[in-house]
């Protein structure tokens, strides 16, 4: 480990919460935190923190082609094995979700960009997700340039506020 305050360095198999040479408290200190990589016997690899052998603080997983989440890797933070905290999540088919994460599902603010062949024709979704689905406000974006602004609950429309699209502005539909 190594302290940020007088750069010390020492073995970093000890715990200790203060620097043994200045007394800073280490307990935020994160310049020197072991970095792991770990292969799982379905093809997933795990590159980054660890505490009590569960992934947490920052790290990666790459997902071996053809899993069931149709994920191919994320990369963030790490929190009791699961994503939490802010974190990036890529689709095999192309589609990226940036923003918050709460026990391993999309939760908090984000943005989710889909691939150009979906069915919807939609070019994003930024706005608030709770477990994993749309919830709270929120603006989708079509391919077309057409965007809608309402209110989610449960990843479904719930408010109609606004609507732009190419023959002007609408209210509630």
């Amino acid at each position: 480990m190594k302290c940020k305050k007088c750069s010390s360095e020492w073995n970093t198999e000890l715990e200790i919460t203060k620097c043994p040479f200045c007394g800073e408290d280490l307990s935020e200190n994160e310049t020197d935190k072991a970095s792991y990589r770990i292969e799982y016997d379905n093809g997933d690899v795990y590159e980054g923190e660890l505490e009590n052998n569960l992934r947490h603080g920052r790290g990666k997983m790459t997902y071996a082609e053809g899993n069931e989440d149709e994920n191919e890797y994320y990369e963030g933070e790490w929190k009791d094995d699961k994503f939490s905290g802010h974190g990036k999540l890529f689709y095999e088919n192309g589609e990226v979700y940036k923003g918050e994460f709460k026990d391993g599902k999309k939760h908090g603010n984000g943005k989710r960009t889909y691939s150009k062949d979906n069915l919807f024709k939609w070019e994003y979704y930024d706005g608030e997700f709770k477990d994993d689905k749309k919830n709270g406000k929120g603006i989708i974006k079509w391919t077309d340039g057409d965007i809608y602004e309402g209110e989610w609950k449960d990843g479904k429309v719930i408010s109609r506020e606004k609507f732009r699209g190419n023959l002007g502005d609408y209210l509630p539909f």
